[in-house]
């Protein structure tokens, strides 16, 4: 599983230009699974979209907020893990 690094974009407003993207662009198409480390409390509206390879995604109980299309497009998302609290 690989952990989103850095952080903190997850809680920007959008993530819609260079500045914020999570991973460069490169590396996004073939992440197959993502941990989200605990403490993000807000995951941006079109956070993962048209991530096609994203298979499995861990979400902490610490995040409260999943703004809208965030997992659009993700065609092979197969599992969300979010554990209880």
């Amino acid at each position: 599983m690989k952990n989103l690094i850095p952080t903190d974009l997850l809680e920007e407003d959008e993530i819609d230009d260079d500045e914020n993207k999570i991973f460069d662009e490169k590396d996004a198409p073939y992440t197959e699974n993502i941990i989200i480390e605990n403490g993000i409390t807000k995951i941006c509206k079109y956070a993962f979209h048209s991530w096609t390879y994203l298979q499995n995604i861990t979400i902490p109980s610490s995040v409260t907020e999943i703004g809208e299309y965030a997992f659009r497009d993700c065609k092979n998302l197969k599992k969300i893990t979010i554990p209880n609290s």
